[in-house]
């Protein structure tokens, strides 16, 4: 998620919109793209066709004028590509397999990524799933987004199992929102927040949205999640976009679906909710610190 201009749906009477690029597709991904003035509705670019084919899995990122698009096999990916593009609509391949798993257990299949720069260093937040059936999350960094070296000491986050990182620097500390499993499952099934102030060493604090709908499943539902979370903050609140699906075989009507839930409040307020460092071991025991406001689906 992106909140700015130029508008490709709208015209130039819209200065800034929510701009999505999201997955399309579940055992064959490909990346698909829409716009949304309230952040709510959105429009989807040419009826939903994709923008690119055969992967999913997409992160963007804006420099300047140039769009960058990290992106892998939706399935049984081992590596993350590298597009460009300078509207977010047209691609270009620019460097392949920028990002590959290694031969660790835990490296084994591509999950999601998250990318960022700063003091002219790239950083990629990156999950991948192991021999045993459990997602982790590792670090890797960059000085031009296109060699990368993974830490000594990934994966960073081993348990519970984790995945989706979003990460948002504030004040000086890293908070990262991630789907973590709750209980000894391996599928990863409520939006955790967690914190560290070196990308290392990683505290849970908070549950941010559970299982709480008929479309997002229950507690007691192996096969329900909601998951991968991407966040922007827009005129003093902040809106988390997230998966959510009941099942793991989605039918001919849509199983797996996105949602947003809205909090009236700034990151700096967001990250100040009272933290709960017993958060992995017992989740039940952990109340929701904050309003997250649904939106209908």
């Amino acid at each position: 998620m992106l909140y700015e201009g130029p508008s490709i749906l709208f015209g130039k009477q819209q200065s800034s919109v929510f701009k999505m690029w999201h997955t399309c597709g579940w055992s064959q991904g490909n990346i698909c793209y829409a716009e949304s003035t309230d952040g709510s509705h959105f429009v989807r670019y040419n009826g939903g066709k994709p923008i690119i084919s055969g992967t999913g899995r997409s992160f963007v990122l804006r420099l300047g004028t140039t769009y960058y698009l990290f992106t892998t096999q939706e399935v049984n990916g081992v590596a993350w590509d590298r597009y460009e593009s300078s509207d977010g609509i047209q691609w270009k391949l620019t460097f392949p397999r920028v990002l590959t798993l290694g031969s660790a257990p835990w490296e084994k299949v591509c999950g999601n990524i998250f990318v960022w720069i700063e003091n002219s260093t790239w950083y990629a937040m990156y999950e991948a799933g192991s021999t045993d059936g459990t997602w982790r999350v590792g670090l890797a960094t960059s000085p031009d987004g296109i060699s990368w070296t993974k830490n000594a000491t990934n994966p960073v986050i081993s348990k519970p199992s984790c995945g989706g990182p979003e990460i948002h620097k504030i004040n000086g500390t890293y908070y990262m929102w991630a789907q973590c499993s709750s209980q000894t499952r391996t599928i990863p099934d409520d939006i955790y927040r967690w914190r560290s102030n070196d990308l290392l060493t990683w505290t849970p604090e908070v549950v941010e949205i559970r299982r709480q709908t008929p479309d997002e499943g229950s507690p007691d539902n192996d096969q329900s999640q909601v998951a991968d979370p991407s966040m922007v903050e827009v005129n003093g609140a902040v809106y988390l976009y997230y998966d959510a699906t009941p099942t793991q075989y989605p039918n001919s009507t849509g199983a797996i679906h996105i949602k947003v839930a809205v909090a009236k409040m700034n990151f700096s307020s967001l990250v100040k909710a009272p933290s709960s460092p017993n958060l992995p071991v017992d989740p039940a025991a952990v109340s929701l610190f904050i309003s997250w406001r649904r939106k209908p689906r």
